[in-house]
């Protein structure tokens, strides 16, 4: 099986995905996006957005998503001026709700973590530099972690640690969801829309 992707390589300093189950339009939806566009170039205008100086953000974050998979939707934020909806407790769950479970990798600052939602409540955070979490994993969750080399109270396997935090995070993601996370995921067409801000 092919080294997960390294999302910092591919998306620099800040990036927030998250996996649901629910259907593009209803996952944004959660998320606050109101008007929902085709977006062919979606991860462009992200991108964009930027990469202008001063560029206006009070109106909201540009929030793209698509079908990953089939039965799984993937959610790309580039814009964590506001915070990361993925990374909020509230919305994760509410992505989990009808759903069975969601999943989310942040990157911030020095952290990389990844939150877990099961069936509409937060279960676990798993700091994805060190291996550690917190929380309480369903026994699924707990043995995809293990499948990995990440088991409770004990030290990463030699293969995790060989790998970067980011590349750990889209390995967690898989081991927990069966979602490879790949360049192909990210290009192509999305739907997408501001969040408005609080």
């Amino acid at each position: 099986m092919p080294d997960p992707i390294d999302l910092t390589e591919k998306f620099g300093e800040g990036w927030c995905v998250t996996v649901t189950r629910l259907p593009p339009g209803e996952a944004l939806h959660r998320m606050g996006v109101a008007e929902l566009a085709t977006m062919p170039d979606g991860l462009q205008q992200a991108t964009g957005r930027l990469a202008v100086p001063g560029a206006p953000r009070d109106l909201g974050a540009l929030i793209l998503g698509r079908q990953a998979a089939a039965e799984w939707t993937l959610v790309l934020e580039l814009d964590g001026t506001h915070g990361w909806l993925g990374r909020e407790p509230d919305v994760l769950a509410a992505l989990s709700t009808d759903s069975g479970i969601a999943c989310s990798t942040t990157k911030d600052s020095n952290q990389t973590t990844v939150l877990f939602a099961e069936d509409g409540l937060i279960s676990t955070v798993l700091d994805a530099v060190t291996g550690s979490w917190r929380g309480t994993p369903s026994h699924r969750l707990a043995t995809a972690f293990a499948d990995i080399g990440l088991r409770e109270d004990d030290e990463p396997s030699d293969a995790y640690a060989s790998r970067s935090c980011s590349q750990n995070a889209a390995l967690v993601i898989r081991a927990a969801t069966g979602i490879t996370l790949g360049d192909d995921m990210f290009t192509g067409s999305w739907i997408g829309g501001l969040a408005a801000s609080e």
